[in-house]
């Protein structure tokens, strides 16, 4: 209960303030580094956030608890994103993660609410928050794919007032990806908080969003915005940068440049939206 009520403490105190955790889908455990030192020079707190893939790599290749013991203590919570298959959200919860997505909006109305309740009676009193998902986040993020399908008032309230769940992420236009998108119907978000004034939002596909209108949609209640493609862009960028550097490979001065840029990548996401 204690990493709980923790992360629960640091995402009303953020609601409070109109600021969010950044969470960032990761795939190298040498992304962990830099994504903390930036977190500890800014005093902040941020997510570090696997899709169902990525998750199973991590637990394969490397001591995942160990992983989350280290970086708990500087500044880092663990979240599993969009997922559906069921034993991979038990086993972040025997794990402990301090948070797991069920995603859902593929599935019926009545579907969702009844899965979604029964994956928070499997949490109890177990130090995970659940995060749920109602309409559909378009594009594609690590395998993980959207219907098309437009997200419907009537339905948003029914799932807000059926479903049991911290966190609720809504599909109201964004996508992800990098296509620039600012079509949000932030009327969602404000129907949202009509039924329950305090609820708690996450704003899926941030990399793709202007700046602006991102921090305008983070006043809806908006405690989590998820950071996933600007990240991939980003260490592509820094692969090409040392290749046009250095003719042979170092792994040594190659880890070093690359922590050096993503800190500075991520030290500018934090500190913006946190």
């Amino acid at each position: 209960m204690f990493r709980k009520k923790m992360i629960l403490d640091e995402i009303n105190n953020l609601f409070k303030k109109n600021k969010s955790l950044l969470a960032f889908n990761i795939q190298d455990i040498n992304h962990l580094y830099p994504l903390s030192d930036a977190c500890i020079k800014l005093k902040k707190k941020a997510i570090c956030q696997f899709s169902s893939r990525y998750l199973l790599y991590f637990d394969k290749f490397h001591d995942l608890k160990k992983i989350m013991n280290f970086f708990r203590k500087k500044n880092l919570y663990f979240f599993l994103d969009h997922c559906e298959d069921i034993n991979i959200i038990k086993k972040c919860i025997k794990y402990n993660f301090d948070g797991v997505m069920f995603d859902g909006s593929k599935q019926k109305l009545q579907t969702n609410i009844i899965n979604t309740n029964k994956i928070k009676r499997l949490i109890k009193n177990r130090s995970t928050i659940l995060e749920a998902e109602i309409g559909p986040i378009l594009g594609v993020e690590d395998g993980f794919k959207s219907v098309k399908k437009k997200l419907k008032k009537n339905d948003l309230i029914k799932f807000i007032n059926k479903a049991n769940f911290d966190l609720l992420a809504i599909g109201a236009g964004n996508t992800h990806g990098l296509s620039s998108n600012n079509k949000i119907d932030i009327n969602l978000y404000q129907t949202a908080i009509e039924q329950k004034k305090k609820i708690k939002l996450v704003f899926h596909g941030g990399s793709g969003i202007n700046k602006k209108v991102l921090r305008k949609i983070q006043k809806k209640n908006i405690v989590k915005i998820n950071i996933s493609s600007s990240l991939k862009k980003e260490v592509n960028n820094i692969y090409y940068k040392y290749s046009q550097k250095n003719k042979l490979f170092d792994v040594t001065e190659f880890n070093n440049f690359s922590k050096k840029k993503l800190n500075t990548f991520f030290y500018n996401f934090i500190k913006i939206y946190s």
